[in-house]
């Protein structure tokens, strides 16, 4: 069995125009590392609450540093060969079933809506969803 995978996920980064934006304002001083930070994030809390006082538990205050909404992110997906038809439509499946990143216990902390484009940048995930019924169809 060989050890090199058959698709790699590269780093998710924002949208080259916002990334060369920030960039170019960094480098003229005219915008810090800091203002990033705050204007891309911001802070959560919670607290555990006890269930018979209904007061918050003592030392459990939680903050979480998390990515604004509607921020997009985007990463390349490199296949060591060319992707099949087949394994195209299972991936669109999964990731339409990709709802919810994070830490969270029972589920992720954030809401995410994920796509599949092609080279050229065409939204191809719901093609690949309705091949993946087709398939299913064609196995039954």
């Amino acid at each position: 069995m060989g050890t090199i995978a058959a698709m790699h996920v590269g780093d998710a980064c924002l949208p080259d125009d916002l990334r060369e934006a920030v960039a170019w304002q960094i480098q003229d001083k005219t915008l810090t590392r800091e203002e990033v930070l705050e204007s891309l994030t911001t802070i959560r809390r919670q607290t555990a609450i006890d269930s018979q006082t209904g007061t918050a538990d003592k030392g459990s205050l939680r903050s979480f540093r998390v990515v604004i909404r509607q921020l997009e992110f985007k990463a390349d997906l490199l296949f060591e060969t060319q992707p099949s038809d087949e394994m195209l439509s299972i991936l669109a499946v999964g990731v339409l079933a990709l709802r919810r990143v994070g830490s969270g216990r029972n589920r992720g902390r954030g809401y995410v809506r994920c796509t599949l484009h092609n080279h050229p940048g065409e939204e191809i995930t719901q093609r690949y969803v309705s091949l993946f019924g087709q398939i299913q169809e064609k196995v039954a």
